[in-house]
């Protein structure tokens, strides 16, 4: 498999007009796409609460909570960033085609581990 051959980045500041608007257009969608996460907003509203003592303003508990959540997920997110990047120089040719045998390999046992199961019938 061909890779094709690796682009320069432009120097750290100095990003056309075009990189910039594409780059804070791709930020906006992403934002959107978080935003209207109904699963975020649930999981807010049922783990939440309990953190949060009724009898003092909730408004800055609430805000506090979402600062903590926030730079919790953006430590996590950095270190899968920083894991992939790693991976990225570590995983380079034969070992990569390696790795996808050998998890075609396994999914090919489950598979059939699935297909010769059989379930216990209770009557």
């Amino acid at each position: 498999m061909a890779r094709p051959a690796a682009v320069p980045a432009p120097a750290a500041g100095h990003l056309s007009l075009a990189e910039t608007s594409l780059q804070s257009s791709l930020f906006g969608r992403s934002f959107f796409v978080a935003f209207t996460n109904v699963k975020a907003w649930l999981f807010f509203a049922a783990f939440l609460p309990q953190f949060v003592d009724p009898s003092k303003p909730q408004a800055p508990q609430y805000m506090l909570l979402a600062v903590v959540f926030v730079l919790i997920d953006v430590m996590v997110l950095m270190g899968y960033a920083i894991l992939g990047a790693g991976a990225t120089i570590v995983l380079k040719g034969s070992t990569v085609i390696w790795i996808d045998r050998l998890s075609g390999f396994l999914l090919l046992v489950l598979a059939v581990v699935l297909l010769l199961y059989q379930r216990g019938h209770t009557s």
